[in-house]
């Protein structure tokens, strides 16, 4: 009988498809993406490359126009540049995964950004979340995590405040390109409790 009663409780989670929420997952936006403020010259969206575009061109899968006429910083003669995002869905989010431009080395790389989630796209409502300043390192476009206190959100507004003008070597700095922004979407909490609710009647029915 106890065997039975393993097997069972096992194959609970499968039956009520709690599964395929057990682990988190990086979800991104598949080019869902909306421009604030900034004019993009890259072809290639946010979201182009679920691997983050990792092997994207050297500016960068996303990079601004060089508002300066090529020299200067992008940041001393106009706005931040800021893009919202829409995951299609809601998620619990716990972390940014960020993916800079190649580092060959150039200065135009993002170095500074915050995010805003929200649920409805309407940012700056109560309830919506706030977080960053985050620094980005500009040694290529490998994954960077950035956590946040997990958040409930389709929507997330990008600022980019900063790039590596005048920081470190080699030229730019007149634009900021970077590949992606990623999110890492957590089980919700739902999944989390009917699993642990599954636990105690196992434990429950053994002891009787």
């Amino acid at each position: 009988m106890k065997l039975k009663l393993s097997t069972l409780i096992a194959v609970i989670p499968l039956g009520l498809g709690l599964s395929s929420t057990a682990s988190a997952a990086l979800v991104h936006a598949g080019g869902n993406v909306s421009l604030v403020n900034g004019v993009v010259v890259s072809p290639q969206g946010i979201g182009a490359a679920s691997n983050g575009g990792t092997t994207a061109p050297p500016n960068g899968q996303v990079y601004s126009n060089d508002r300066n006429g090529g020299t200067g910083d992008y940041f001393a003669s106009g706005p931040n540049f800021v893009f919202d995002i829409d995951l299609g869905t809601a998620y619990i989010l716990d972390s940014i995964a960020f993916f800079n431009r190649d580092n060959n080395p150039n200065r135009n790389a993002v170095r500074e950004f915050s995010a805003e989630f929200s649920l409805d796209a309407s940012f700056g409502d109560i309830g919506d979340t706030s977080t960053g300043p985050f620094i980005a390192t500009n040694t290529g476009p490998g994954q960077q995590d950035f956590a946040v206190a997990p958040v409930s959100a389709q929507y997330v507004r990008i600022t980019i405040t900063d790039n590596y003008f005048g920081i470190g070597g080699g030229a730019g700095g007149d634009r900021v390109g970077f590949n992606d922004f990623q999110f890492n979407a957590v089980p919700e909490p739902s999944s989390a409790a009917l699993l642990g609710l599954g636990g105690l009647a196992l434990i429950l029915r053994r002891r009787k």
